[in-house]
């Protein structure tokens, strides 16, 4: 019987070692460490960019127990305000991590240029059901070759036009109007397509520009209109809805990688409840701010469906344009999805 027990102890004896080796081990691998993190965006603390910020600024630092530590850089501080700038500096490492319009990362991946065709998604929902698709899926992944972690899809919301010249109601209103485009190609033909003429701009340098003549007009989400105090230099605004804005989540590879696993895990759950809530955002403002805008003065045109149809007849052909670029294949299978086929 002593033998038993003298056998039973050193037995125990050995599990409690390999447990403590174990645990060891993943402290030192898959735990959380103590790391500080920035993360930049466009717009300061109180537009939807600025709130899905500090959700994850909050989410990180609740559940890391305060070790992960994250600081915001509104505006695109790190790059005085440049918006491709500062996205190209999170792909060399620069910055941990930025929230980026999806239109502006078309320009370091093309395909990307299938969410901002125009009309090609025309509700939120139909939004939200191609980006949580295996088609939004495969354009975060893609973003790896950039050395970037694409960690979840968020929203800008529907681009609606504004001006100081005149009420657009048909093609013909946008004729020779100088507009302010981000840096993005597909955004520029879309404006030369309807007769404008496109001037690509970092939006921190739009309002300046309107209120000083140098621009008719431009092209932006409601909220941004709002937040930016647009309304005050813009006369004009037409409910458009010509091109559906993602949000991407941003995080450099390289940094991501070299977190412990039980991080990354905070982050990318972070990151995903924080676009979750900025839809919840942009989908509230839509409900609202045309109105809030109409009380501000601007005088605002909501297209009927025959008004609407001669945009979308005319900037057709940007499809057939873009075919070699993104991919046809990749087309035809976000308008199955924007459909509800």
């Amino acid at each position: 019987m002593k033998r038993y027990f003298r056998s039973l102890f050193a037995l125990l004896a050995v599990v409690l070692l390999l447990s403590t080796v174990i645990v060891s081990c993943d402290d030192g691998d898959s735990g959380v460490q103590e790391a500080n993190l920035t993360l930049t965006y466009i717009g300061d603390a109180n537009t939807n960019f600025g709130r899905a910020a500090d959700r994850f600024k909050s989410l990180v630092e609740i559940q890391s127990k305060g070790k992960v530590k994250v600081t915001l850089s509104p505006n695109y501080a790190v790059t005085n305000g440049d918006n491709l700038a500062a996205l190209k500096l999170m792909t060399t490492g620069g910055v941990d991590a930025t929230l980026h319009g999806g239109v502006i990362y078309t320009s370091l991946d093309p395909r990307f240029e299938v969410l901002n065709l125009p009309y090609i998604i025309t509700s939120h929902e139909r939004a939200y059901a191609v980006m949580d698709s295996a088609v939004g899926e495969e354009l975060l992944k893609g973003l790896t070759k950039l050395n970037v972690e694409g960690l979840a899809f968020g929203e800008n919301g529907f681009r609606q036009v504004t001006n100081n010249v005149r009420p657009i109601t048909q093609v013909a209103d946008l004729k020779g109007l100088k507009m302010r485009v981000p840096e993005t190609p597909l955004l520029v033909d879309t404006m030369r397509a309807l007769g404008a003429d496109p001037t690509i701009m970092t939006f921190t340098q739009v309002y300046e520009a309107l209120k000083a003549g140098r621009l008719d007009g431009q092209e932006n989400p409601l909220s941004v209109i709002q937040d930016f105090k647009v309304y005050e230099v813009q006369k004009y605004l037409t409910l458009w809805n010509y091109s559906w804005d993602s949000v991407v989540f941003g995080f450099s590879k390289q940094r991501l990688e070299a977190l412990p696993r039980g991080t990354q895990k905070i982050i990318r759950s972070a990151a995903k409840e924080s676009m979750s809530h900025m839809r919840t955002l942009v989908e509230n403002d839509d409900k609202v701010l045309a109105d809030r805008l109409r009380s501000e003065g601007m005088q605002i045109v909501e297209l009927t469906p025959q008004q609407r149809e001669a945009f979308v007849q005319a900037t057709k052909p940007l499809y057939e344009a873009r075919r070699a670029s993104i991919g046809a294949e990749l087309i035809e299978r976000v308008q199955k999805i924007a459909s509800g086929k």
